[in-house]
């Protein structure tokens, strides 16, 4: 799926496919069935986020070195979460229905989350 996707994404963008779909559409395609594999089947899922939410609410109640090892991890996943902020951020922002044409015609104009 994840090759499938980027191939349709680098022919659309290189204009070797008819345009049924905006280029974009792709790499948000991508971050959907990746999002849904990260929360489905669930009942395997269940012990990630359970850790999860522990280790976010591990200030209110005593740790465990479980805890603070998964704790540990995830702030070496700074750079991980930036790029999935930044991603969230290009979907909401409707950029990604653009293309590049379109975004180098602009009138100079900044979106909010760019400045």
């Amino acid at each position: 799926v994840y090759l499938v996707l980027m191939l349709l994404y680098y022919k659309a963008g290189a204009g070797d496919l008819p345009e049924i779909v905006r280029p974009g559409i792709y790499p948000l395609l991508l971050v959907l069935y990746t999002s849904t594999k990260l929360i489905f089947p669930l009942r395997t899922r269940r012990p990630l986020w359970k850790s999860v939410f522990e280790v976010v609410t591990s200030p209110l109640r005593s740790p465990t070195f479980y805890n603070v090892f998964m704790a540990d991890v995830f702030t070496s996943m700074i750079k991980v979460f930036q790029d999935l902020l930044w991603t969230i951020c290009f979907f909401l922002s409707g950029d990604f229905l653009k293309c590049d044409t379109d975004m180098s015609e602009g009138n100079g104009e900044l979106k909010l989350w760019q400045q």
